[in-house]
């Protein structure tokens, strides 16, 4: 639904026993497009004049499954059954920072739900890098030491950053 008037609708990836219809006002559509194992989405696209938000009442089967419901990468899982889109919705997207877009987001948000362990597994993970490069390359300088040391120096460095990258700009 839409407050402003529904022009034009086309359908990409509909089969036949898919129903679709718009209200004698325009403001409405109201479809039924039904999903298989070998048909994974349904796309409408719309053009809409004058019109100051959308509002998607999307169901599968009937019910309500929220984390299946994508409008490609702006709304993942929306938390509200009726949610509502606002006509700058769009235009404020190339705004957003790098780590808030979809999916980077979703990893960020899972790393610093927990900080030590998402640390504890980057040491690890930076621990092994430097043992496998130990064995290969730096085994054969005459600076061994000194270039165990500066490696990790500089995972350490990497792990600080990470924590203060997690933390500082508040995923949670």
């Amino acid at each position: 639904a839409a407050d402003g008037k529904i022009n034009e609708y086309n359908l990409l990836g509909w089969e036949e026993n898919d129903s679709i219809k718009l209200s004698e006002d325009s403001r409405r559509i109201e479809f039924n497009a039904s999903l298989d194992e070998n048909d994974y989405s349904d796309e409408i696209i719309l053009v809409i004049d004058n019109y100051s938000y959308l509002e998607f009442d999307l169901r599968i089967n009937d019910g309500y499954d929220l984390s299946r419901i994508n409008i490609g990468e702006f709304i993942n899982s929306p938390k509200n059954n009726i949610f509502r889109i606002e006509k700058d919705y769009f235009s404020q997207l190339d705004k957003k920072p790098w780590y808030r877009e979809h999916p980077l987001s979703g990893l960020f948000y899972k790393l610093s739900a927990n900080i030590i362990f998402s640390l504890v597994y980057i040491f690890i993970l930076g621990i092994i890098i430097i043992e496998i490069l130990r064995i290969t390359v730096i085994r054969r300088s005459k600076k061994y030491w000194w270039y165990i040391v500066i490696s990790y120096c500089i995972l350490i460095l990497i792990d600080s950053g990470v924590y203060l990258f997690l933390t500082k700009l508040s995923f949670i």
